[in-house]
């Protein structure tokens, strides 16, 4: 019952992956070695992924966007609030009475806001503060973003190692398998050593499977608080996962 529990496990584990991962239905995958360079060498640091999302996310985008409105919006309330200086110039020419000639005329007026003032040093006040607080806001944000993507790229490299560790047990349980059936055709192992040993063997197998899963699924995390989509499995290769 252990040894087909744990066949069925591996092969749902098999699916999921591929469906998290953007694989059309098809074999189950099996849990494999690792390549020798390890594959977060190509994994893009955590400043660069940094700023990328800061580059990238859409919220990020609005927020610097509240900002630069709240910006303008502040210097234009604060004009409405200084005196407006007016210049005008008038070009006159002189025909009769003779001798004619011509003549410069400059005005200058300037008003003051004297009967709303008061509501345009209000509204002024305002902008000032709908400034600070959109300015909050991104400040609070570009942390959240930086959290985020700290925590997606640890996952990333932690799941790596679990694949390593998993690799190793998978191998281990391997030899233990063929050292107990070779033992068991020599009359030297019991046959429930051997399906023990195929038990352990494929309970690795899972584990293993899971780790690789688990990995997918955090480059995948990865991708998405930096503020990307992922379209197929092309997208999660490590050197691709600040590539739109």
């Amino acid at each position: 019952m252990g040894l087909v529990t744990a066949e069925s496990q591996t092969g749902q584990a098999s699916i999921t992956l591929r469906n998290t991962i953007g694989l059309a239905a098809g074999p189950p995958l099996e849990g494999r070695e690792p390549p020798t360079e390890p594959a977060v060498a190509g994994l893009p640091s955590l400043e660069e992924a940094i700023a990328a999302a800061n580059r990238i996310r859409p919220d990020v985008l609005e927020a610097q966007a509240n900002v630069r409105l709240a910006e303008a919006n502040l210097d234009q309330a604060r004009v409405s609030t200084r005196p407006v200086l007016s210049l005008g110039t008038t070009y006159i020419i002189k025909a009769e009475p003779a001798p004619s000639g011509t003549d410069w005329v400059v005005d200058a007026e300037v008003s003051f806001p004297l009967f709303d003032a008061s509501a345009r040093r209000a509204q002024a006040q305002s902008a000032r503060e709908n400034l600070d607080v959109a300015e909050l806001q991104m400040a609070q944000l570009r942390k959240d973003v930086e959290a985020q993507v700290a925590q997606a790229r640890l996952a990333v490299v932690t799941a790596w190692e679990r694949i390593g560790a998993a690799a190793a047990n998978v191998t281990a349980a391997r030899k233990s398998l063929e050292s107990a059936e070779a033992r068991f055709k020599t009359g030297l192992a019991i046959p429930i050593e051997v399906t023990d040993a195929q038990l352990t063997y494929y309970n690795a197998q899972v584990n293993a499977t899971t780790a690789l899963y688990d990995y997918f699924t955090a480059l995948a995390a990865l991708r998405n608080a930096v503020g990307l989509p992922t379209l197929s499995f092309e997208d999660l290769r490590e050197d691709r996962i600040l590539q739109p």
